[in-house]
């Protein structure tokens, strides 16, 4: 995920829970500051690396949203930098993989009270809308729509003719005391469809 939009998500109100690179800079919050020193506080500590993520405890625990499948899950909350300062809750999950562990995924969640269980749980109900996606690209064409060609210009305007059907159809096409007034949705009659147009 882009700072950048993550960052958007919280001015708005919004919190964000998501994956991130494996590889992201991550700083511990930095021990108090000592009264009577001059000077700014510190935003970050030390940095996480690898041996500090593998000292972390690890516990396993059952995820509902993949099946009941066992994962392994450090967390700690720490400040990653390219987000600037705000203070997240990270888990590093592992998902048992018959028998031993799939490769680490590092999540990400801008609500550092949420537990790691938790996270992996919100994070996991992605794959409920990942088929719509996968459809919109690779079926309805959307992949290719960001191409400036005849094809892909074509693509777009079928795209929104088709977007615009249901609406249509289940638009109500009506005025006050006008006999010829119809309703579209259900409506299979052509002569009537038209008396309904030209009422409008």
């Amino acid at each position: 995920m882009r700072g950048s939009l993550i960052r958007t998500a919280l001015r708005l109100g919004h919190e964000v829970i998501g994956q991130v690179r494996r590889d992201t800079a991550l700083f511990a919050l930095p021990p108090p500051r000592q009264p009577g020193r001059r000077g700014r506080s510190r935003l970050y500590g030390a940095r996480l690396d690898a041996d500090t993520v593998a000292a972390l405890p690890a516990s396993v625990h059952a995820i509902a949203g993949y099946g009941g499948r066992s994962a392994r899950l450090r967390h700690a909350v720490c400040r990653p930098r390219f987000l600037k300062g705000v203070i997240v809750r990270v888990v590093w999950c592992e998902l048992a993989k018959g028998s031993g562990w799939a490769k680490v995924r590092l999540l990400l969640s801008t609500d550092p009270t949420l537990s790691a269980p938790a996270i992996v749980e919100a994070y996991s109900k992605r794959w409920s809308i990942e088929p719509l996606f996968r459809d919109l690209k690779m079926v309805d064409g959307l992949g290719a729509m960001w191409q400036r060609g005849a094809c892909q210009r074509r693509m777009k305007f079928r795209q929104l003719g088709r977007s615009k059907i249901p609406q249509f159809g289940r638009a109500v096409i009506s005025r006050q005391g006008d006999r010829n007034s119809c309703l579209w949705a259900g409506d299979r009659g052509a002569g009537r469809k038209a008396a309904g147009v030209r009422a409008v």
